[in-house]
């Protein structure tokens, strides 16, 4: 991976969290508006599919379970491009020296797969990096609750609480029996995506420092994206960013009274990163080579 290749993977993430601050409950201009419309295409906004026009797709929920499922999709979509390319290298050889099996056991030493092989793995990964903020939203939107009415008071002296539905869904009333059902698929989400993908990430740079790969080339073309454009020692820092990541678009879906203070916290963290970073210098080699 080269210098523009980091560049190009740090502006896609920044465009897909940056579209997090668009659920910002804020007057926000008619071009903001419409730039945010541009921008949602990078945090996968399924609107732009125009998928209720298919039944099967048609409605909250559905697209809701489509995009949680989407890196599983990616997956076994990456999975079956793999398999195909396999396939066509096997087929070539057995063609060519009319041994099928010996043509079989060549392609496990073959170079052309595992290059193959190596981008795949790095693909996928990016891709998933790119997600993040949108698997993170749409977790968080199975809680996000907005207040319609405000209580009242009923003849009997008691008083009625608010009403609360669920913002993507608002004919599913908050606390109900069908919003607790939802919750599972929530917390899960959350647990998988919001935890799980930055500590899959850590783990596979943790085994790599611990086993001396940072710097094999096999190592450096499947997971390179994640610390090649930090010094050695810092292999780490990619926690620290996404830790950043995550807490923009928590504040950023976070619909309260204080949303007019979000702003003021999206600058706070974003630097508070950037003096740590300045002090500590993870990034020093790029900033000396640039």
């Amino acid at each position: 991976p080269t210098v523009s290749t980091f560049v190009h993977m740090k502006l896609l993430a920044l465009l897909s969290t940056a579209d997090a601050l668009s659920s910002l409950t804020l007057p926000w201009p008619a071009d903001a508006k419409a730039l945010f419309s541009a921008m949602s295409i990078f945090s996968w906004n399924l609107e732009l599919a125009y998928l209720d026009c298919f039944p099967l797709w048609r409605g909250y929920l559905r697209k809701l379970l489509l995009q949680l499922a989407m890196p599983l999709l990616l997956l076994g979509f990456y999975t079956g491009l793999l398999m195909l390319y396999a396939f066509a290298l096997w087929a070539t050889r057995a063609c060519r020296t009319l041994e099928p099996l010996n043509a079989l056991i060549k392609l496990g030493r073959s170079k052309r797969l595992a290059h193959a092989l190596d981008r795949t793995i790095c693909a996928y990964l990016a891709v998933l990096y790119l997600m993040y903020p949108m698997l993170v939203t749409r977790s968080v939107s199975l809680f996000d609750c907005r207040q319609i009415t405000a209580a009242q008071p009923l003849p009997d002296g008691t008083v009625a609480p608010p009403l609360r539905v669920l913002d993507g869904m608002p004919r599913v009333v908050c606390e109900s029996d069908e919003h607790v059902r939802l919750y599972g698929l929530g917390i899960v989400a959350l647990v998988v995506y919001a935890a799980g993908v930055p500590l899959l990430f850590l783990a596979i740079l943790y085994k790599g420092a611990a086993s001396s790969s940072l710097r094999l080339p096999q190592f450096e073309a499947r997971f390179g994206f994640l610390y090649l454009r930090f010094e050695l020692d810092w292999w780490w820092w990619e926690g620290v960013v996404t830790i950043r990541r995550l807490l923009l678009v928590l504040v950023a879906v976070a619909r309260d009274a204080a949303a007019l203070r979000t702003p003021l916290i999206t600058a706070k963290i974003i630097g508070g990163e950037k003096r740590v970073a300045e002090t500590f210098g993870p990034y020093e080699h790029l900033r000396a080579a640039s």
